[in-house]
């Protein structure tokens, strides 16, 4: 069914690279750094997003989501991460995800 399907289209959304295989990162990120990586991830979610390209788009809001756990980002930051992913799940026909992630 739908929920089947959805749970085979996120399970390959995990997939997305993490970062670049060839990129090591020595020091732990401070707080400014995850706010920008979790800007680019939030803006890649948007790209893909607008492309139709749900899957990746749920992916990234999930990574940037994640990040957000570990930074001091706004409430009102967070509460788009999950709107945004909330409209990719919609994409995807997932529509109890959505609501779960409106009700964050």
């Amino acid at each position: 069914g739908i929920n089947a399907e959805y749970g085979n289209r996120v399970n390959l959304a995990s997939n997305y690279p993490q970062s670049s295989p060839h990129h090591h990162q020595t020091t732990t990120p401070t707080s400014a750094s995850i706010a920008a990586s979790q800007e680019q991830l939030h803006l890649d979610g948007n790209a893909a997003y607008e492309s139709s390209h749900y899957i990746s788009a749920f992916a990234l809001y999930t990574r940037a989501i994640q990040l957000d756990r570990n930074s001091e980002a706004p409430l009102p930051f967070t509460a788009y991460l999950y709107l945004n992913r909330a409209a990719a799940s919609m994409g995807l026909l997932n529509f109890e995800s959505a609501v779960n992630d409106c009700l964050e």
